[in-house]
Formats: structure tokens, sequence, C-alpha cells
């Protein structure tokens, strides 16, 4: 069991796209997703695709699911 700070889910989040790796509802693998942290392990989607929807995301799922966007891939 991944144990993150409050601090670091918001860092691994912040200002950037993270795309799925695996997939899991809502997620969908492959795509592309801006989340924002906002406490308690609820992230509320910024991209279009999930825009303003509140989502629980465990530690485990979020290191294991979500990979950071490299451009030009």
């Amino acid at each position: 069991m991944s144990r993150l700070s409050e601090k670091d889910k918001s860092r691994y989040v912040s200002g950037k796209f993270l795309v799925c790796i695996k997939g899991f509802p809502p997620f969908e693998k492959g795509r592309s997703y801006w989340l924002e942290y906002v406490g308690h392990d609820t992230y509320c989607g910024r991209s279009d695709n999930i825009l303003n929807k509140k989502i629980r995301i465990t530690p485990d799922e979020l290191m294991d699911n979500f990979g950071e966007r490299v451009v030009g891939r």
C-alpha cells in the first residue's frame, strides 16, 4: 500500500497531464487527464473529458494507473 502525504498527492498531479496506463472507470487506457487534488483521496477533473467530475482515487490507484504524459509522443 502506497503511503503518500497530501502534499505528495497534490504534487504528483499538479500542473501536468497524466496518461492512464491501465485504465479503470471512468478512466480509459491511453487517454490523458488533468486532475486537481482537492483532499482526502479526491480529485477533480480539469480536462474536458472529465471536467468538474469529483473522483476518489486511492494512492495505489494513482501510482499504478497514471504516468506523466511525455510531450512529442
